[in-house]
Formats: C-alpha cells, structure tokens, sequence
C-alpha cells in the first residue's frame, strides 16, 4: 500500500487531483471533491491549505479531501509547539473509495491516521456527502453522526404538468408563470454582480448570521466554479428588476443548489418555488439527474427552510458528520484552555468538534 499528497498551491498535483476526480464513477465524485471547489473555500492561504491523501494499492483507490489549518493563538496550550486541525470545505466531503473491500479500506485509513499523527493533526471534522453515503469509507473515526435530514429531486419526474408538487406549490407556480416573469440562465459577471447585491439585501432582511456574509475573495473564486460548473438562473419583473436568483453548480449526474436571493421589491410570494422549478426544467433538459437541495436550519420538523425544500422536492437521504481526535491529551487542553479564556464563545459553541474555531 503506497500513499501520496496533492496540493492544490501545486499546479501539476492539481491537474492529477482533477483527473482521479474525473476517473471516479458518477455515484461515487461529485464537484466538492475538485480543487477548484476546495481553493474557494480557503481564507488565509499563509495558515491554510487543501490537500488530497491518495492511498492505492493495486486497482483499489481511497482518497481524503480535506483543508489544514493551523492552529493558531493558543502559544500557551502547545508550548512552542504547531498543531492542525482537519476540516471539509462549506458543503459535503469525506473520502471516497472505488471499493468496498473492509481489509483496504481498514489498512487505507490506517496508513492516514498514522500521517495524520506524524504531522501533528490534533483532529479532524468531517462533513459526509449525503448522495454518496460515503461515511461507508470511513468507519474508524471516533464517532460519525447522524445531523438531519437531506432533501433532492429526481429530475427525470419533473414535468410542466407540476404532478410532484402539492396544490399549493402549484399554485404559486402558475401564478409566477401567469405574470409573465422572465426567467434567464447566465454565467455572466455581470449579472453575478447584481445576483450579490441581492444577496447581501437578502442577508440583512433575513437577519443571517455572519458566517453567510462571504468575502470579495470567495465570491471571485465562486464566479470561475459558476462559468465552469454551474449558472446562475434569475427571475425579472415587468419592469425588468431582478426579484430572484439563485446560484447552481453541476458535475457529472448532480445539480447542486447553493446560494439564493429574494429582492425585498419581490411582489410575488412564490418566488422561490419559481426559481427552483425553473432550474429542474433546465437540469433535466442537460441531462442532470439530481438536484440536491440540502436540508433545513435546525434538525426540527418544523424547521421552515426545511419545510420548504420538502415541498419542492420528492426524495430525501440522511446528511452524516464524523469526527476524529488524534492527540486527546492536547486536544483536552485545548478545550480547557478556550473554556477558560472564552467562556461565552465556548457556552455558544462548546458541541462543536472546532469549537475553538469560533470565537
């Protein structure tokens, strides 16, 4: 069993990582694997960096995607030390296999833990794709968990006769057709540049919380995934003012729902349903099989986002997150430490496995 590590600030290592992507079967990659995806995510590159931990051994592959970070301002827990957690990207991750076979995959996450301990990896949080299943490939970790439920849409049922959805959702759909809207799919900067401004509207009406508000750097990032991978599809009025629009990315059979925005000069109370039906028209017409559309706020039933995405969607798979603690003598410190010194940001957080991460 041999092993290697791509980085994606290594422009030869990212064309390999592309191309093993590209190799795998369409159930099995999806486009939070791509460098591309993962370079996005990324913030301060001094102190961050994506890497892909490829095990292989005859035809069988296992791979880890994942972004390191340093740990910092905590001098006093790690005695001149450096340690580094391990972290999926915003979205879904977590290794991904060509096999199923328990001996390789026992001795592939193995020959990872080891590296993981080597390089002073304190621990590392993964969040699970919930199309894949891929948690399969990754049963040694200290605990994987069941978070909430996942909602997507089987494109091949939807039709212009709006069958999957309930009277209601139809309702609003008709209405929305009716005012003759304008709908239009684009990659252009431009209208990405309208699509923010919205965005951050959005944001402020909907008083979201400060981790959606992302950087000038993440949105250029995202622009160059839009022109290659996904569009933006965005709803105009009457008197051609963007009242919607929402972001999609799509690799291989998945089409992915990723950011969304209402105008507050939205007249239209079905606007999103709109949006999301438009998008399934033009997804099975580019031969996408599944829309994924994540799940809800909170783990409620009740949860309202939730509760939206189930009425527009006909399928649901369960979103999983792992963890694993490598040093938990230091790992305990740590926590103590951030415990003592940010009481409040621990009281807040203190469930997290990255807890101190967010103060």
């Amino acid at each position: 069993m041999e092993y290697k590590i791509l980085s994606i600030i290594n422009n030869k290592n990212v064309k390999e990582w592309s191309n093993i992507i590209q190799n795998f079967d369409k159930d099995q990659s999806d486009i939070y694997f791509l460098p591309d995806y993962i370079k996005m995510n990324i913030g301060d590159h001094k102190h961050e960096e994506g890497l892909m931990f490829y095990v292989y051994e005859n035809n069988y592959v296992w791979i880890n995607i994942f972004i390191k970070k340093k740990i910092l301002n905590f001098e006093d827990v790690f005695k001149g030390e450096f340690y580094y957690d391990l972290e999926t990207p915003y979205g879904y991750g977590g290794p991904i296999s060509n096999t199923k076979n328990d001996n390789f995959l026992e001795r592939a996450q193995k020959t990872f833990f080891d590296w993981c301990k080597t390089n002073k990896i304190l621990c590392e949080f993964v969040r699970f794709h919930p199309l894949i299943n891929n948690q399969i490939y990754y049963d040694k970790l200290d605990k994987i968990i069941f978070h909430r439920v996942n909602r997507f849409t089987k494109l091949n049922l939807i039709s212009e006769k709006l069958e999957i959805f309930n009277p209601k959702v139809r309702n609003k759909i008709r209405k929305a057709l009716k005012n003759n809207l304008n709908i239009q799919i684009t990659k252009s900067k431009k209208d990405f540049e309208k699509f923010k401004i919205i965005y951050f509207e959005h944001l402020k009406n909907i008083r979201a919380e400060k981790f959606y508000y992302f950087s000038d750097e993440y949105f250029k990032k995202l622009l160059k995934i839009i022109e290659e991978f996904g569009f933006i599809l965005t709803v105009t009025n009457k008197r051609e003012e963007i009242i919607g629009a929402s972001i999609f990315f799509g690799y291989k059979k998945n089409l992915h729902y990723h950011l969304t925005a209402i105008s507050k000069k939205n007249e239209f109370p079905g606007i999103n349903n709109f949006l999301l039906y438009n998008a399934y028209l033009y997804g099975k017409k580019k031969n996408y099989s599944i829309c994924n559309l994540g799940g809800g706020i909170t783990k409620k039933e009740t949860d309202n986002l939730l509760i939206f995405k189930k009425s527009m969607s006909n399928n649901e798979s369960k979103f999983y997150f792992g963890y694993k603690i490598f040093d938990k003598k230091i790992y305990s410190k740590l926590i103590e430490y951030f415990k003592e010194k940010k009481p409040a940001s621990y009281s807040k957080h203190k469930n997290k496995i990255l807890c101190y991460r967010y103060d």
